[in-house]
């Protein structure tokens, strides 16, 4: 009889112990863009591999924000800007959209 064969595909979730948003503006005017940058801190300073990071908005008609940090201000009002690491530490920071 052969063998059975078994796939496993297991994922390395980055060990993040903390996030924080830097170069963060707090207001931005209409139509206008900012990138944002973050500084992580791992558990494991011997993991190498950069932690996946996700973006999300609050108020999309508000503010934008895509993959990589960039916020673009689209109406006047505010929104909260979060960043999320794969393990669930996240951060946050509220931009002001003016005239």
């Amino acid at each position: 009889a052969g063998a059975a064969t078994t796939t496993v595909t297991v994922t390395a979730v980055a060990p993040v112990e903390s996030i924080k948003i830097t170069g963060a503006a707090a207001s931005l005017k209409q139509g206008k863009s900012l990138t944002l940058s973050v500084d992580v801190t791992l558990d494991d300073p011997s993991y190498t591999a950069t932690p996946e990071l996700a973006w999300s908005s609050n108020r999309k008609d508000i503010a934008t924000v895509s993959s990589k940090g960039v916020v673009k201000a689209r109406k006047v009002g505010t929104a909260t800007i979060t960043v999320k690491a794969a393990n669930g530490k996240k951060a946050s920071v509220k931009i002001k959209v003016t005239k």
